[in-house]
């Protein structure tokens, strides 16, 4: 069996804006949205909280629509 761990989980409104980031972000993958996040485009892109950090940089700098940031 699987052992669950934290992940961060971002929405973005569109699927251009998440195929967008998974361009400059290689920390994650892009997954579906999970049922329990009522966001955006049906699309997320998740990672591993360890490189919060990072990617938290890279949300800065990416500069298109609206973000929303979970960790799940």
């Amino acid at each position: 069996m699987r052992v669950k761990t934290r992940k961060l989980v971002i929405a973005f409104e569109t699927t251009t804006d998440v195929l967008a980031f998974e361009a400059v972000c290689t920390l994650g993958r892009i997954i579906p949205l999970p049922t329990e996040v009522k966001a955006g485009c049906g699309l997320a892109y998740c990672a591993d909280v360890e490189h919060e950090k990072e990617i938290d940089q890279l949300l800065k700098s990416f500069t298109h629509t609206k973000k929303i940031l979970w960790m799940y």
